[in-house]
């Protein structure tokens, strides 16, 4: 959190008084994480760049101590010197002088020697003192150790997010979703007993035959996945889905890898009749690769026996399967961690930005900066107000007016000024508010 992180970062920029040693055995505890080879390159490199940088503060930090030294020490030597010419001046004056009056009289001739040898003194003492007090170049040092470990340490993602409060009957019935359809079967067993939802062995078995599918593409045997189509062909068909054609495209493939020509033909009379004319042209290309046998890997077609092709099935087959069952094709949990590894860089920039006055947004619907997740995760149509260049939303819905223009509902109230009847503001057409039309996104 944001106090582990402070104490790390005074941690080591307090080290810079102290040995070499010190500084390593404490960047070395705890910039472990960044060294483990579990860690990529780019975590190493900056772990090693903030220990080879605090390493020169240390060096500087004992040349600035040593200069230091020699500094007291010339001081300590001036004031030593101006008191034995001092006092040699005063001892001077009393053998000179006979009686009280040539006494005094010997003393002041001995005190603009004296004032002399103060003089020169304070200049000394002050030289020395503006020497020891040039830090500017240490200062510099540190503050350039402060912004390495800044860079260096794991954010304060508390300054990115707020608390929110979930139902935890929804939460629970999330992570069951995503431990049915990752293949923790058991896990799932365990959640929903503790947490009291109810999970029957009739819900689980769909999940159980997901499973079995995709655990038996892995090993490369298209025999269950092919069952498995084949006991849902007419729900595949109702969703448009194209994994039966996968499925027999990879057992012909596989076939073809292996050398099995006749094999290879056989199975493509039988199996991709039903998909013409539809395939006809991927068919074709197919049926081509059995001109390059025995050199496939140098052929126009090796892209057809990368062994990703066994994921991308997969991957298929899983999305379908959920889609048969009435689920999103992707993982809502999965998609959440996306979606907060893509915004937290932008969010944890703007906490920056806000100096600790995120909450006043955090209460809202709406994140205060735009976040690309990319064409992938946009799940439904976008409108932004002409007039207004803000994005609608459920409080500001678009409103088409009667000439088929389209503004948001408050820019719509704006313009209208309150009049039962105004003028479009991109058409001449006269048209109101009420007799706009709400469009649903």
């Amino acid at each position: 959190g944001g106090a582990a992180r402070a104490r790390d970062r005074s941690l080591v920029l307090c080290c810079a008084g102290f040995e070499r040693e010190s500084v390593t055995r404490l960047c070395s505890h705890r910039l472990s994480f960044l060294s483990s080879p579990s860690h990529g390159g780019a975590a190493r490199a900056m772990a090693q760049a903030l220990l080879k940088e605090c390493d020169r503060l240390c060096k500087k930090q004992k040349l600035s101590r040593s200069q230091q030294l020699e500094h007291v020490s010339h001081i300590a030597l001036l004031i030593a010197n101006a008191k034995e010419e001092v006092s040699a001046l005063g001892g001077a004056g009393a053998r000179d002088g006979g009686d009280a009056m040539e006494v005094d009289g010997a003393q002041e001739s001995t005190v603009p020697a004296t004032q002399e040898a103060l003089a020169r003194l304070r200049e000394g003492v002050t030289a020395a003192a503006a020497a020891m007090g040039d830090t500017k170049e240490s200062l510099s040092a540190v503050a350039k150790l402060g912004k390495m470990v800044d860079k260096t340490m794991p954010p304060d993602l508390g300054k990115a997010v707020t608390p929110v409060k979930m139902d935890p009957t929804l939460v629970n019935k999330a992570v069951l979703d995503h431990l049915l359809r990752t293949g923790k079967l058991d896990v799932a067993r365990t959640l929903a007993e503790e947490a009291g939802e109810e999970l029957d062995e009739d819900s689980i078995r769909p999940f159980a035959d997901m499973v079995a599918v995709t655990e038996s593409l892995k090993r490369r045997e298209l025999g269950p996945a092919r069952e498995w189509a084949a006991r849902n062909a007419a729900g595949l068909e109702a969703i448009g889905s194209d994994v039966g054609f996968g499925i027999v495209r990879m057992e012909y493939l596989q076939l073809v890898k292996e050398g099995k020509v006749v094999d290879a033909v056989r199975h493509a009379r039988g199996s991709f009749d039903r998909y013409m004319p539809a395939r006809l042209r991927e068919v074709q290309r197919l049926m081509g690769c059995l001109a390059f046998v025995g050199r496939l890997d140098t052929s126009p077609y090796a892209s057809f026996f990368d062994e990703g092709e066994w994921d991308r099935l997969s991957q298929r087959l899983a999305g379908d399967g959920s889609r048969l069952l009435g689920l999103p094709r992707d993982l809502p949990l999965g998609v959440c961690v996306e979606a907060g590894v893509k915004a937290l860089p932008s969010l944890l920039k703007f906490a920056s930005v806000m100096q600790g006055r995120i909450g006043e947004w955090g209460s809202k619907t709406a994140l205060p900066v735009e976040i690309d997740l990319g064409p992938e995760r946009k799940y439904h149509s976008v409108f932004v107000c002409p007039v207004s260049r803000e994005q609608a939303s459920a409080d500001n819905p678009p409103m088409m007016m009667q000439c088929g223009h389209v503004l948001c509902e408050h820019s719509l109230k704006k313009v209208s000024r309150g009049a039962a009847r105004f003028k479009c503001p991109y058409c001449p057409v006269e048209v109101s508010v009420h007799g706009s039309t709400r469009l649903h996104l």
